[in-house]
């Protein structure tokens, strides 16, 4: 009977710790890509992403700034191309700034557009 509650114990024990290492390997993990995640704030490379959408599997449309040129870029896992730079990018952000909310989508309409 004793042997029996030891090796319960064992058991139990060996639950604990492994449910312990997968959380502290949870916590871990998140640390280290906050770390690595640029979402709006501008990195040590001068890249500031305002935003980013999802087009299709692992594609995805962004607009950014780099070195004060705003630019549409595609981005795929293989490439990043650049489709165009934005000149009139200031005036719809004026226009978001005086609470006219746009969406991505609305924005991308209006640049296509104007092309």
């Amino acid at each position: 009977m004793p042997s029996e509650i030891t090796g319960m114990l064992s058991l139990i024990g060996t639950l604990v710790l492994m449910v312990a290492t997968f959380v502290g390997a949870y916590f871990v993990s998140k640390i280290v890509a906050g770390q690595y995640q640029n979402t709006s704030d501008t990195g040590k490379n001068g890249i500031k992403i305002i935003e980013k959408r999802l087009i299709g599997k692992d594609q995805s449309i962004l607009i950014v700034n780099v070195g004060g040129k705003v630019l549409l870029l595609g981005a795929t896992p293989q490439s990043i191309q650049k489709l165009d730079e934005l000149d009139d990018f200031c005036i719809m952000k004026e226009e978001k700034n005086q609470h006219q909310t746009q969406s991505f989508q609305t924005i991308l309409k209006k640049i296509v557009k104007k092309q």
